[in-house]
């Protein structure tokens, strides 16, 4: 069996792309997402290169440990430029690997202008993309703005799944207002 580790070799051999560590009896958390990887590949329309999403993909499979080396000001910096290319692939699971990538970064998203550019390039926003903006908001215990996303999934006819309904949970208790979600209950069990 391995062993996960988290170690200095590891964190170096994601920085330098064009070497790779190996450690004996150690797996990378991010060789364990890439064995989960969706194998469906992204429409490329009006993408001069295919293997710029290749890297996109990559990126955001391994940013979760690199994130944590940069602080919030370069990781927006990083981020920023790999969402014209996003919404240009017209794929919404690479979309929904972006926003829930910045979620977990803690960067801030505009969920109007998401769902403009996803309309604009024909998708469908799915309850993932809304699920990012509300993991994001209940994280600092922003009730007021989770409150406008639910309302948000309400609109769009969308249902809300058992994570938003522990981010929620979450959301409340961080705020310190737990007795507030009861109110929400009966639209989570519907």
């Amino acid at each position: 069996a391995h062993r996960l580790v988290f170690c200095n070799r590891i964190v170096l051999g994601h920085l330098v792309s064009n070497k790779s560590i190996f450690c004996s009896n150690t797996r990378c958390f991010s060789s364990i997402e890439g064995a989960q990887q969706i194998t469906r590949k992204p429409k490329f329309s009006g993408l001069v290169k295919t293997n710029d999403l290749e890297r996109i993909e990559k990126f955001i499979r391994k940013q979760r440990i690199k994130g944590v080396l940069y602080n919030n000001e370069e990781n927006a910096n990083i981020v920023d430029g790999f969402w014209p290319k996003i919404i240009e692939a017209g794929d919404i699971l690479l979309v929904e690997k972006y926003l829930d990538m910045r979620a977990r970064l803690g960067l801030s998203m505009d969920l109007k202008k998401v769902l403009k550019d996803l309309k604009d390039v024909g998708l469908n926003p799915s309850i993932r993309v809304y699920a990012s903006f509300i993991q994001q908001s209940c994280g600092i215990g922003d009730m007021k703005q989770t409150s406008y996303y639910l309302s948000a999934v309400r609109n769009a006819g969308l249902r809300p799944n058992p994570f938003i309904f522990t981010q929620v949970l979450h959301g409340y208790v961080k705020a310190g207002y737990p007795k507030k979600l009861l109110p929400h209950r009966n639209y989570f069990l519907k």
